[in-house]
């Protein structure tokens, strides 16, 4: 079933924050019987080198379940990288517009319980600017708008067999370890054309950042709809994927 952004919208990508390193400080020395001493000059901080943008990139891809860890927990994942834009990723298909890395898993196998999420799909591409990078963001989030606030999309629409969908969202600013964009965050159920139920009430949480002229795309779908439980599980990858956030 199709779900907000079309798979080739998500072919397009994003890299990691390299961790800043903290100043140390010497301590001053203390004198003896000839009294205190002067304070030592602080250590100058240490170097943290700057990664080019296809090795952030690389550095976020390492992070995707590769197709065997997707399979432990799904039905169905696969891992796929296009290297050279215009050209099709190693699992075959159309030609991506970006270079990128494509992972995803589908389907919650039986009696999985640590997670709820019916599906995750996880990119990063590399843009040939910043403003396409930019553009993209854009043009994602202009889709996911009509899940802000209270929302009912007919079936059939776009001339597709798409059901329609109904319930509620939010699309917010997001900024995360130099990384900026938005995020989703709704809970919906979809429907046929006779009002029959297609998918209960699950949750979808979506985030897309953009730093320099990568972009990343993680999105969480069809999460159990309690409270929280989604974001939860949206906050666990981006912990994966960007590292856990410093706790002061």
């Amino acid at each position: 079933m199709t779900r907000h952004t079309s798979i080739s919208i998500l072919r397009r990508g994003t890299g990691r924050l390299v961790a800043v390193a903290a100043v140390t400080v010497a301590l001053a020395l203390s004198g003896c019987s000839a009294g205190t001493g002067p304070a030592a000059e602080p250590a100058a901080p240490t170097p943290t080198p700057t990664l080019e943008p296809h090795e952030l990139a690389a550095e976020i891809s390492a992070t995707f379940p590769t197709t065997a860890e997707w399979l432990k927990t799904y039905s169905t994942g696969q891992w796929c990288e296009a290297k050279t834009a215009g050209e099709p990723s190693n699992c075959g298909g159309e030609p991506w517009d970006v270079p990128g890395v494509y992972s995803n898993g589908y389907t919650l196998r039986d009696g999985v319980t640590d997670v709820t999420a019916g599906a995750v799909v996880l990119t990063i591409s590399e843009h040939p600017s910043v403003e396409s990078a930019a553009q993209q963001l854009a043009d994602v989030k202009a889709q996911d708008s009509a899940y802000n606030g209270d929302f009912d999309l007919a079936p059939g629409r776009d001339g597709t067999l798409i059901a329609g969908v109904r319930g509620s969202g939010t699309v917010t600013d997001f900024e995360r370890d130099g990384w900026a964009g938005y995020r989703l965050s709704e809970a919906s159920e979809y429907y046929n054309t006779d009002g029959s139920i297609v998918q209960d009430l699950a949750g979808t949480n979506a985030v897309l950042l953009t730093k320099g002229t990568l972009a990343l795309l993680v999105r969480v779908y069809w999460a159990s709809p309690e409270p929280g439980v989604v974001d939860v599980e949206m906050d666990a990858w981006l912990d994966r994927v960007l590292g856990a956030e410093d706790s002061e």
